[in-house]
């Protein structure tokens, strides 16, 4: 957790739209949200991820903020970073050979959104 709370870090915000009021508090986090759609930062939007029972809908509100022109910009920067920070088998490989479609998606003027099943 703590790995994935660093690399979300590295975003200037993520947009996540808060279903209803939280005011959380325990030994490891607070976390005090209003409902409604915000940009929170990196941290917040774990922590919010951990306590909300809708896990799916936060996870593709945090796909959709990052998935963005601004960051798809910073690819590379951010892949070292993720592959640094956890396990994984995406190799450099197959960063690279999904780089155009990644970036093509990211400026897509009529892209699709994540939704939760």
């Amino acid at each position: 957790m703590s790995d994935l709370r660093k690399f979300l870090a590295l975003f200037n915000g993520i947009t996540v739209n808060i279903e209803d009021d939280i005011n959380f508090k325990s030994t490891d986090f607070s976390l005090e949200l209003s409902k409604g759609k915000q940009e929170i930062s990196g941290e917040k939007a774990l922590n919010y991820f951990m306590i909300c029972e809708n896990k799916e809908k936060v996870l593709c509100d945090i796909i959709e903020s990052v998935l963005d022109g601004e960051h798809v910009d910073d690819a590379e920067n951010l892949f070292k970073r993720f592959a640094n920070l956890s396990k994984t088998d995406i190799s450099v490989i197959d960063f690279y050979d999904s780089l155009e479609i990644l970036k093509t998606y990211c400026y897509a003027e009529d892209k699709f959104f994540p939704q939760p099943f």
